[in-house]
């Protein structure tokens, strides 16, 4: 059986080669990608060079395991967001917190959380490091958000890396603290 991996390699002429296999979803996805190719020689599609180009392909490839050529990282920075296990991180992360006993409200606020630290950083969770966490973290409060929510997202944040990934370094104790309330002395 051929392994469901979309890679994406450096190619001549200012084109990038996208190889697949040939899951009819994923050949409907591709063919909404502006200025892509079949190569039927090589078997491989190929696309412009450019960046509007990699958007629209993270785009309609954003959910399926994605494998980017090391120098590709560095001319686009988006195809971080990409993994090469997919989806796989939410069934991983929903799984552990069922197994935890975690309600389905939080399951739901958790995996939010997730999305939109990944979001916001540009960086798929399973290439995360704790300086990204912290900027989102960071941000969060700039923002003005309540103690109550960014405590959640810490929680969520910690307990992927905790719980799910078993990384030792992580989120460490951190909250957000409240302010004292104001207290009127008559």
């Amino acid at each position: 059986m051929e392994e469901r991996l979309l890679r994406i390699l450096n190619a001549a002429d200012g084109r990038l080669w996208v190889t697949m296999p040939p899951v009819q979803e994923w050949i409907q996805r591709i063919r909404r990608v502006q200025g892509r190719t079949w190569h039927p020689e090589v078997k491989m599609w190929s696309i412009p060079d450019a960046k509007e180009t990699v958007e629209e392909l993270v785009h309609h490839f954003n959910s399926v395991p994605v494998q980017v050529a090391s120098d590709l990282l560095a001319r686009y920075p988006l195809l971080q967001r990409c993994s090469p296990y997919g989806e796989r991180w939410r069934r991983k992360f929903s799984d552990a917190l069922r197994m935890k006993g975690y309600s389905s409200s939080t399951e739901k606020a958790y995996v939010s959380h997730v999305e939109r630290c990944m979001q916001f950083t540009g960086v798929h969770i399973d290439l995360m490091e704790l300086s990204h966490t912290k900027k989102y973290v960071l941000n969060l409060l700039e923002a003005k958000h309540s103690h109550t929510y960014v405590n959640q997202a810490i929680s969520a944040l910690r307990f992927w890396f905790r719980d799910v990934e078993q990384r030792s370094e992580g989120m460490g104790q951190a909250k957000a603290r409240e302010e004292a309330p104001c207290r009127v002395v008559c």
